[in-house]
């Protein structure tokens, strides 16, 4: 069950990564790929840590998918306010 949760969070992460890039084009610094990156790697952190407080015989996986779409969401966010601030990574 866990690894399918995996593969979701990922697929979620690569999901908002790009939905990312297609609302907010643009040259950045790093473009597709750390865009993608810092999206998958969010969705992998909220997805996780939401398994980890539900516990993995929790039977509602929606909840840990609508988590790691949060999750990855905020780390976009972050990283274009942090660029936008034209601060380095």
């Amino acid at each position: 069950m866990v690894d399918f949760a995996i593969i979701g969070w990922l697929a979620i992460g690569l999901a908002v990564g790009i939905v990312s890039k297609l609302l907010y084009p643009g040259r950045a610094a790093g473009d597709w790929p750390v865009t993608i990156i810092v999206s998958v790697a969010g969705a992998m952190l909220d997805g996780w840590g939401s398994l980890h407080l539900a516990g993995p015989n929790h039977v509602d996986a929606m909840a840990g998918w609508i988590s790691a779409l949060v999750g990855a969401v905020i780390s976009v966010a972050i990283y274009r306010f942090v660029l936008r601030r034209n601060l380095m990574l």
